[in-house]
């Protein structure tokens, strides 16, 4: 999923919340589909929240150590998002919450299927 987003991250509803992480997702339609990034200087966090249906969450938080690819990956998207958010439009708000709500259903899906 990390490879996706970095391919192509206009494509998704980002922003950052009050610590300073970086949010993919809202609640906006209705189900809820939010993956949170928490970097620090010795390790990434992703945690989930992500509705498959009204009630019932998939995917299970992540941490991962500096010396890997996913810290690397998301430590680029911190740098594509901010850079982003500078000249941001959001013209299209709902196409980009549905691409995002999608990704996120379907990635933890996969997971919890595996």
């Amino acid at each position: 999923m990390l490879d996706q987003l970095l391919k192509n991250p206009k494509k998704y509803f980002w922003s950052l919340n009050k610590d300073g992480d970086l949010v993919l997702g809202n609640a906006d339609l209705g189900l809820k589909a939010k993956l949170t990034f928490t970097l620090t200087k010795k390790w990434v966090n992703l945690a989930p929240l992500v509705e498959s249906s009204p009630g019932t969450y998939i995917g299970q938080s992540k941490t991962y150590l500096k010396d890997t690819k996913e810290y690397e990956q998301v430590e680029e998207l911190y740098k594509l998002i901010k850079s982003q958010m500078k000249e941001a439009k959001i013209t299209e708000r709902w196409k980009i919450s549905r691409n995002t709500l999608t990704l996120l259903q379907n990635y933890y899906q996969e997971k919890t299927n595996d």
